[in-house]
């Protein structure tokens, strides 16, 4: 291929002004006047105006409405625009009552979210049937022309009296129904009120404010099937991450068809918590389900569920083995979930080795690990002796079935698959043993393995996992000896090997069925798995590395137009992502959950179109503890909040209440006693890979503890704007710079000449192409021959008009100063980036330099 030369270069910098920037606050508000003096005019007519989306409109019913003179303080509108209060709009009772009493807003919610409202009002002893007037009797939406449905959770309370300055205001970014909705009503009514002479409400200062996204989607929008895989204690231990030992094809040729998320983690290392979490897009402190046995429909009942808002909005909706924690109908939220069933086909036997006969004797924990030769009649184990066998040809069968019936008749599905391993005891064929017989006998190092259990350096013991689930089984010692160490993670490696035959069964069918145009496939693992780190953790179970971080793999299709198939990104992510992912990908509604149940992860779908964009700065977990050890003032109950940068791990320690109610359920796990951790950790990934210490109190590290305290907030850093995925695309440099700012770096990182990932491209190149300045981008210019034709490619992102790409060619290296700048043509759109394009014949190219160079105006 031929590669000409490629240079960057790097002119003036200067900052310049866009009329509406990424994330912009806009808003619409009334003054009922045509200026800012108070003996002006009145107008219904909006008096300032950001909105994006043409011009919200006001109007009004009531028997008896007017217009009146008014007083008071002046209001600073969004646009910081003063107005003396002139006139404002009433319903007066002076000389007669007035019924019907309402008033609307009208706008288009196109890009909008995060909706704030507020008016300026006087009621001064209006009177209904029941009595002095207090409150708005209703506060409503409409989506288009549709039914008007109540807000739930603001306050319509109103003040009676004499003030000109009253002031009324909601927050409605928790309604998420309104967001990007098109065409949407507010409505505000009062009673019917009755005639009292004197007496009229004033509305005044009416405004709309909210933040508007300039995200575009991508992949299409339609009604995609979804096969959904969970897998129990899978670390993130597979081919497509970088393991050289474990044999994943399946998995890493999902991975080939979609992106992998190498730094995403669970909400809370156990099963029941991170599960609820994934299903229900809520962390653990809102479903309170930190203890396993916690059933979430005790805690929060009304929450909907994931695969129930799917069945809501006409999609078959099914599920086989554990999706949620436990063995039964009701653990498994059948009734709600899967409207359409859900079956576990249970093995008969857990061991077919040699553990079989103590298994036949009444021991059914009889050994931590079992590879199975021959059943009892004497015939070869195959998968289909356990559990996870039977369910994966039982998802076989249903999508041939479900597969039909989308064929035919356009009826999506929503069909969840829950392996069970590797989960112990960790059983299956021998043949997935025998791939690893070589490893363990002489590679698998576990030299100077005690069992011990080592706390990092400058860390504290009740931060470990508990005594560990192994020695709960019969043969295996607490702690296990190096032999048992061995031979779990024998067994472990060949479970997850098992797993991944069954699910490319699962994917064979799946593309057999001709479904795989139209089917988004997501596997995940509830949490990590501890096995003989820090000489001898075992499980899950903490705030650390190889418990929180989890597998995330998902493919949709469309992603290979968008070259971001075969992607694995290191962006922190969280599995509480994983269901506003899925409804966004699926054009669905937002849920309409109770409140103070709304979503709490964010859609990711705008980063499975670009990866490189700027996403959020940390991944956040949590685990309670009885919090104990040298140094600790406040011994007892608590609660650790962690977070993950792409390079560090910060966690704080909290004393909090732990009050256990008569059923066995705790709803105060996550009230703090006192106002600082008790105790806290800081961990270096990058300089300290295994954790081995804690260095949060290194004073060379106190202003990155310090910049990651302020990002965790107290376990709440994940609902802060500067930590949560950036609302809109960046389209300025500012923007840009800021949004990819984490505690690694510092802004002189991000100043326009400088390289941090030092792939030859300056920052204000990285700004312009729309790649991401913190790792390295291959062939930022690309050049070949086609057909006689010299092709020179290269990206330029969207909307970013602070900054502009050319192209040079010149005679020599440095002869760019009089080179000839080539006219570029647009021949595609990938994601937020344009794929420009020039073509000349070779044989009118003498010898060239060609340079593409970013500049500012």
């Amino acid at each position: 291929m031929f590669r000409p030369p490629f240079a960057c270069c790097l002119f003036g910098f200067l900052l310049c002004s866009v009329v509406l920037s990424a994330g912009s606050p806009v808003g619409a508000y009334w003054a009922f006047q045509t200026n800012g003096d108070p003996g002006d005019v009145y107008s219904e007519a909006v008096s300032a105006n950001t909105w994006p989306n043409g011009t919200p409109v006001f109007s009004y019913s009531g028997s008896k409405t007017g217009v009146f003179n008014n007083f008071g303080n002046s209001f600073t509108a969004h646009n910081n625009s003063v107005w003396v209060p002139g006139k404002c709009f009433v319903w007066n009772t002076s000389s007669s009552p007035t019924t019907g009493n309402s008033f609307e807003v009208t706008l288009d919610a196109t890009r909008v979210e995060d909706f704030m409202v507020r008016l300026k009002y006087r009621l001064n002893g209006v009177q209904s049937a029941d009595g002095i007037v207090t409150a708005f009797s209703s506060f409503e939406y409409r989506i288009g022309s549709g039914a008007f449905t109540a807000i739930s959770g603001v306050d319509l309370s109103l003040s009676s009296g004499s003030s000109f300055d009253n002031i009324w205001s909601a927050d409605l970014s928790g309604l998420t129904a309104i967001e990007n909705a098109g065409t949407v009503t507010l409505r505000w009514s009062f009673p019917d009120l009755i005639q009292v002479s004197g007496k009229q409400i004033r509305l005044d200062d009416l405004e709309i404010t909210g933040q508007y996204s300039n995200r575009v989607r991508y992949l299409s929008e339609q009604n995609y099937n979804v096969l959904f895989i969970s897998i129990d204690d899978l670390k993130p231990m597979l081919g497509l991450y970088g393991d050289p030992v474990i044999q994943t094809p399946n998995l890493d040729r999902l991975a080939e068809r979609g992106i992998a998320f190498s730094n995403a983690h669970c909400q809370q290392a156990i099963c029941n918590a991170s599960r609820v979490s994934v299903m229900t897009g809520l962390r653990v402190d809102a479903t309170k389900t930190w203890k396993l046995e916690t059933l979430f429909r005790d805690t929060v009942p009304d929450v909907v569920t994931l695969p129930q808002h799917f069945a809501a909005n006409g999609y078959t909706t099914y599920g086989i083995g554990k999706i949620y924690h436990g063995p039964n109908a009701t653990s498994q939220d059948v009734v709600n979930s899967w409207p359409d069933g859900w079956i576990n086909n249970t093995s008969p036997k857990k061991y077919y080795g040699v553990a079989a006969r103590a298994e036949d004797a009444g021991d059914n924990e009889a050994s931590s690990t079992d590879a199975g030769v021959t059943d009892r009649e004497g015939n070869p184990v195959t998968d289909q002796h356990y559990t996870d066998g039977l369910n994966s040809d039982h998802a076989i069968t249903k999508l041939a079935e479900f597969g039909s019936e989308y064929r035919n008749n356009g009826t999506p599905f929503f069909l969840a698959l829950g392996f069970f391993k590797p989960h112990l005891p960790f059983n299956c064929p021998i043949e997935y043993w025998n791939l690893y017989n070589q490893y363990i006998a002489n590679d698998l190092d576990l030299s100077g393995y005690t069992g011990t259990k080592v706390a990092p350096e400058g860390s504290l013991l009740f931060t470990a996992p508990y005594a560990g689930e192994p020695s709960s089984y019969s043969d295996t010692p607490n702690p296990p000896t190096s032999l048992d160490a061995s031979r779990l993670i024998h067994g472990y490696m060949a479970c997850i090997s098992y797993i991944d035959k069954l699910f490319g069964e699962v994917l064979d069918a799946l593309d057999a069925e001709g479904l795989a145009d139209s089917t988004i496939i997501v596997v995940w693992g509830d949490h990590g798995w501890h096995l003989a780190d820090h000489d001898g953790w075992w499980a899950k179970h903490t705030n650390y590395e190889q418990a929180t971080r989890s597998p995330l793999i998902i493919s949709v299709p469309g992603m290979d137009d968008l070259e971001t198939s075969g992607v694995v990104s290191h962006t922190p992510m969280e599995l509480v992502d994983i269901y506003p992912t899925l409804v966004d990908l699926c054009g669905l509604p937002e849920p309409s959950q109770p409140t103070g149940l709304e979503f709490q992860g964010t859609s990711f779908l705008h980063l499975l179109e670009d990866v490189s964009q700027p996403w959020k700065k940390a991944a956040f977990s949590q685990y309670r503890r009885n919090i104990s050890g040298s140094g600790i003032i406040n011994r007892g109950s608590g609660m650790g909040y962690t977070l993950r940068t792409e390079r560090y791990r910060y966690t704080e320690w909290w004393r909090t209440d732990g009050t256990e109610l008569a059923d066995g359920i705790v709803l105060d796990y996550d009230e703090k006693l006192y106002t600082s951790p008790e105790f806290v950790e800081l961990y270096d990934y990058t300089a300290d890979p295994g954790e081995t210490k804690n260095l949060a109190e290194d004073p060379n590290y106190s202003g990155i503890r310090s910049e990651l305290a302020a990002m965790m907030d107290g376990g709440n850093g994940w609902a802060l704007e500067t930590v949560a995925p950036p609302i809109s695309y960046p389209s300025t440099l500012n923007t840009w710079s800021t949004r990819y700012k984490t505690a690694e770096y510092d802004m002189t990182d991000f100043e326009v000449a400088a390289d941090p990932d030092k792939d030859g491209a300056s920052n204000l190149m990285e700004y312009a192409m729309g790649t991401h300045p913190l790792l390295p981008t291959a062939d930022l210019l690309i050049s070949r021959v086609e057909e006689g034709n010299l092709i020179l490619q290269y990206d330029q992102a969207f909307g970013r008009t602070d900054v502009s790409l050319s192209l040079l060619q010149a005679t020599a290296p440095g002869a760019f100063q009089s080179a000839n700048q080539l006219s570029a043509t647009s021949v595609g759109t990938l994601s937020n980036r344009d794929r420009m394009q020039f073509s000349f014949p070779i044989e009118n190219v003498p010898k060239s330099f060609f340079r593409l160079q970013a500049t500012t105006p």
